[in-house]
């Protein structure tokens, strides 16, 4: 009975569950409001009944919001797992990032099956620069008027292997060369922003041989001893690296003496063998000095050594009579390992000998050695598990009515069938009249239900663009309402008594954006910058525009997220129309509203153009399909074209107005149905909706669907990054060439400091170009392309200098033929062939040939300044 329930003595902590106070305060609100025609407050008062009967109920609705937010967050019991993944993104998802620091890139490395350790090195590569020539070579020019730099962001990588591969076997050439694959394959997946990788080695073993006596127990075991000093010298020259499951990981302690926190053990990269503590991999370093006091040290403290005398120590190819060393230096490059076959361990109990068996002690400690092996690769990464709620049936509401007495006459139970007819309808007025309360109270519950919608991160578009956000639903289990509803089928069937009331209180889509703006806010995200330029751009700015916007965004959260500073993956095919982009771009996209971030075609679109025969006479009209409903037409032009071309050209200036929601005019027919245009800005009338709406706001509904598949698959708008590490040619092949020396063949340099274009001393390191249109509505708008630039600059990571390029559809037409040839090669590891030195040089020249186009403008008049003066960086100068 311990266990046993009961009521709390202790007041309620809030007023909505507290029924005292609420009585209290009804009592005083009714002395406000009605003191000179109602007097007795006392408990026979059928007021006063009423009071109290709703001041419980009250208490009941603050009980069901006092559920803990798991409770109030779930769903039925059916899918309750997957309506909690909707809720949230899960600790894997949302903590996780890619690498953005070398242990980041180790874990990586080690998590690969059969790799034990990996170390990153900077590569040491060089190019040279002639101050003679102002250009860039391959190597050192004849003369001294030169200087030279090291590339950054380039990595070498050391491998240390396990002792054997995944099926316990010994090593081959053919294995190597599978596990180095597999290592370069997951670096391009994570490589970051302006880093590169060139060389993957198995590190080197610097051997050590150790001799010593070792005095041991009576009752140790020789050969187990010996086995044991094996095992932890290995680990104290070639520091292991733990995994973990994430039960073992939340229990270890830190160095500090904590223990793990949950956005710890998810910090880093998503692993597939366990979890892996940042400190052991600090700690996995390659040891650059061994000292014998530690070797006798780790000795002494095995179980079962008394002694351990005349100790000595040295490298392996060492002379037998070479002095022995207290410390040891290990070369760069290479790691510390046990000589084994020239170890000599002499046992003794007392003054004994003892005979220690060093083959059977080597195999010992091969299999302990396995057995740790195999023990890491089977541990799992797994995701946290949230804690499921309990479905409270949140919505589940009986009516006031049913606790009045029967006297009242409101209850199922109703009247005798004696009562007069004046009887019945008091009972039918007081039924309405509590029906209103009764409304108010479900209503209340409803909305409570829905909270787990209103918070979600995660909404489909379409359910995204359709508003609601206040919910309601019928009083049911009362018999007799219909009654007292006029419109009944509309209470109880279709809702539309009760969503014409609640419409009312809808405005728009206002309400929906400040929810999602709150569920920005919990990843330190917003769009006001964004919004403050759409309403400087456009009259009318949709609020189901915005939603759009920021559910586009906050969907994909966790890929932008945890990408924000990825590259793409340039050995990944296709290299066009595709999704692999860097996370910059992917990020940058979404928050400039851009329905698509792939890497596509955007100096051109595809035709919708369809061409109809009528009396042997050729027409062409364009119209618009939605693939999302059954291929239906979404927008037809409004007039016919005599020709191909002008219909193409008409069908390009509507798609570029369909982009913005100002160019959609919605009008009303003269029977009160809705529809509307694409407009240009003289208002004639280029395309239209052939479609009827009931209301303003399912054409409003409409507008925005159209609006975002216009931007999905016809806009105009788009970026590229390149990154000018990977334009960098390899020497070797120059050399073989004869084009070491041709400065064609790498990027331009400045050597005066008047750096016109970008160009530096080091052009290569951490440079990036970013190539946009200067065409569109949008960014020929200067005070947009401000935001737009100081958002890049924003986006880019601190270490990366950008230069921002906004460029002509003529420019744009031919950048993209020639970096989607150079990007086709380098996916296909052709950039270092004379087919790839050419696409390189060619885009190396169009690239530093790109120029931004701007506003012309006028050099002013004192007399008369012009409308359009010239304003350095946002104009240029014009033909008189």
């Amino acid at each position: 009975m311990i266990n046993a329930p009961t009521i709390q003595k202790k007041k309620p902590d809030a007023h909505a569950r507290d029924y005292v106070f609420l009585r209290q305060e009804g009592l005083k609100w009714i002395e406000k409001l009605a003191s000179d025609i109602w007097t007795d407050y006392n408990t026979h008062d059928p007021g006063i009944t009423f009071l109290e009967l709703l001041s419980y109920a009250i208490t009941d609705l603050g009980y069901r919001t006092s559920f803990p937010i798991k409770d109030l967050l779930s769903a039925d019991a059916k899918n309750n797992e997957a309506n909690f993944k909707k809720q949230f993104f899960s600790a894997a998802e949302i903590l996780t990032t890619r690498p953005v620091s070398e242990i980041d890139l180790r874990k990586l490395f080690i998590d690969i099956d059969g790799i034990r350790n990996a170390w990153l090195l900077k590569a040491e590569e060089s190019l040279f620069v002639d101050l003679k020539d102002e250009m860039i070579v391959g190597g050192a020019p004849d003369h001294k008027q030169q200087c030279s730099f090291k590339l950054n962001g380039i990595y070498d990588v050391k491998v240390e292997l396990d002792a054997k591969d995944k099926e316990g076997a010994e090593w081959n050439d053919e294995k190597i060369k599978q596990i180095t694959d597999e290592l370069r394959s997951i670096f391009h997946a994570n490589r970051n922003l302006c880093e590169d990788i060139r060389n993957i080695e198995l590190i080197e073993e610097q051997k050590i041989r150790v001799c010593a006596d070792v005095e041991i127990e009576p009752t140790a075991n020789a050969f187990e001893v010996y086995a044991e000093i094996l095992y932890q010298l290995h680990y104290y020259l070639s520091p292991d690296v733990g995994q973990y499951t994430l039960a073992e990981i939340r229990s270890l302690k830190k160095e500090d003496g904590t223990q793990y926190r949950m956005d710890e053990i998810f910090s880093g990269p998503v692993l597939t063998q366990g979890f892996i503590p940042d400190e052991e991999v600090k700690n996995a370093v390659l040891k650059r000095k061994v000292f014998l006091s530690d070797i006798i040290s780790i000795m002494m403290d095995i179980e079962g050594v008394i002694a351990v005398k005349d100790v000595k120590m040295n490298f392996c190819d060492a002379e037998l009579t070479a002095k022995d060393e207290w410390v040891l230096c290990i070369p760069k490059g290479k790691k510390p390992g046990l000589c084994i076959d020239k170890m000599a361990l002499h046992f003794y109990k007392d003054v004994v000998p003892v005979n220690a068996n060093k083959p059977k002690a080597v195999a010992l400690y091969r299999e302990k050695m396995e057995a740790d092996r195999l023990a890491k690769k089977s541990k799992q990464y797994t995701d946290y598990v949230y804690e499921k709620g309990v479905d409270k049936e949140l919505m589940s509401y009986s009516s006031v009515m049913h606790e009045l007495p029967l006297v009242y006459g409101v209850s199922n139970h109703g009247l005798p069938t004696t009562a007069s007819t004046e009887r019945v309808a008091q009972a039918k007025q007081l039924k309405a009249y509590l029906l209103f309360f009764d409304q108010v109270l479900t209503n209340y519950l409803s909305q409570l239900f829905q909270v787990k919608n209103l918070l979600s991160s995660k909404k489909e578009l379409s359910e995204a663009i359709t508003p609601q956000s206040y919910f309601y639903q019928p009083v049911t289990g009362l018999e007799g309402l219909h009654e007292i509803i006029i419109d009944d089928a509309g209470y109880f069937s279709t809702g539309a008594v009760l969503g014409d009331l609640i419409n009312d209180y809808e405005h728009d889509t206002e309400r929906l954006n400040r929810f999602a703006d709150h569920i920005l806010s919990r990843f330190a995200e917003h769009f006001t910058d964004y919004v403050t330029q759409l309403y400087a751009l456009s009259e009318h700015v949709s609020g189901n525009e915005l939603l759009a916007a920021k559910y586009n965004f906050l969907n994909e959260y966790p890929l932008i997220s945890k990408n924000r500073s990825g590259a793409y993956n340039y050995t990944a095919a296709p290299v066009w129309d595709t999704n692999n982009v860097s996370g910059m771009e992917h990020r940058i996209s979404r928050l400039l509203g851009m329905s698509n971030y792939s890497r596509h075609t955007i100096s051109t679109i595809k035709m919708e153009v369809e061409e109809e025969i009528v009396n042997g006479v050729s027409e062409f009209r364009f119209r618009i399909k939605d693939p999302n409903e059954a291929n239906k037409i979404v927008l037809t032009s409004n007039l016919k074209y005599n020709t191909r071309a002008a219909c193409e050209q008409a069908f390009v200036q509507t798609m570029e107005l369909a982009a913005i929601r100002d160019n959609y005019e919605l009008k009303q027919s003269n029977d009160g149905k809705y529809f509307f245009n694409i407009i240009d800005a003289s208002h004639n009338i280029l395309a239209r909706r052939i479609e009827f709406f009931t209301s303003a706001e399912l054409a409003e509904t409409a507008i925005v669907k159209l609006l975002l598949l216009v931007k999905q698959n016809y806009s105009k708008e788009g970026l590229f990054v390149i990154e000018h590490l990977l334009l960098r040619m390899d020497l070797q092949f120059l050399q073989s060439q004869n084009e070491l020396m041709n400065g064609d063949n790498f990027l331009p340099v400045c050597t005066d400091g008047d750096c016109e274009g970008g160009c530096e001393k080091d052009p290569y390191s951490f440079r990036i170009t970013v190539v946009l249109p200067g065409e569109t509505l949008r960014f020929k708008n200067m005070d947009f392309r401000k935001f737009t630039e100081h958002l890049i600059r924003m986006e880019t990571p601190a270490h990366i200098y950008p230069k921002i390029c906004w460029v002509s559809n003529t420019q744009l037409a031919a950048f993209e033929t020639v970096y989607k040839l150079w990007l086709e090669l380098k996916q296909q590891g052709k950039q270092n062939t004379p087919e790839g030195l050419t696409a390189t040089k060619e885009l190396i020249k169009l690239l530093y040939n790109l120029r931004s186009v701007l506003e012309k403008g006028v050099l002013p008049d004192c007399e008369e300044p012009p409308a359009n003066p010239l304003i350095l960086g946002r104009t240029s100068l014009g033909n008189l």
